[in-house]
């Protein structure tokens, strides 16, 4: 009589169809958590340009009137306007001004548009009165 032999373990096809489903649901786990990351890093950088901005405006209106003559339109990095912090690094903001009559009253509208390596991150708008 002759014995028949049975083989234990998983084939080579069996072994790569369960790599491959624990491929796609480890992806499908991941991505989101990736995606979460990127927006969570996103917003913190907008909130650091908004920072900036604001900044930028509270030196502005330090400054005297007469320094902000109108119109008046600039692009100045965060090292040019002597912010030196690492988080600043790679910002920098659009400033303009324009010179506005609200109800007899001459104001400077002055706004600061902040970007991250030329993206796009917020606007910040302020009148400021003349001195």
């Amino acid at each position: 009589m002759r014995r028949e032999r049975r083989q234990s373990g998983f084939s080579l096809l069996e072994a790569m169809m369960a790599s491959v489903l624990l491929a796609a649901a480890t992806a499908g786990v991941l991505l989101p958590i990736v995606a979460a990351a990127n927006a969570q890093t996103d917003a913190q950088r907008r909130v650091i340009a908004t920072r900036f901005a604001a900044d930028v405006i509270e030196q502005m209106e330090a400054m005297e009137a007469g320094a902000l003559s109108s119109p008046d339109h600039y692009t100045q990095s965060a090292a040019n306007l002597a912010y030196t912090d690492p988080v600043y690094q790679g910002l920098s903001v659009t400033i303009t001004t324009e010179d506005v009559d609200v109800e007899g009253i001459s104001l400077i509208l002055l706004t600061v548009e902040a970007f991250d390596n030329n993206r796009p991150m917020t606007t910040l708008k302020t009148l400021l009165g003349a001195k």
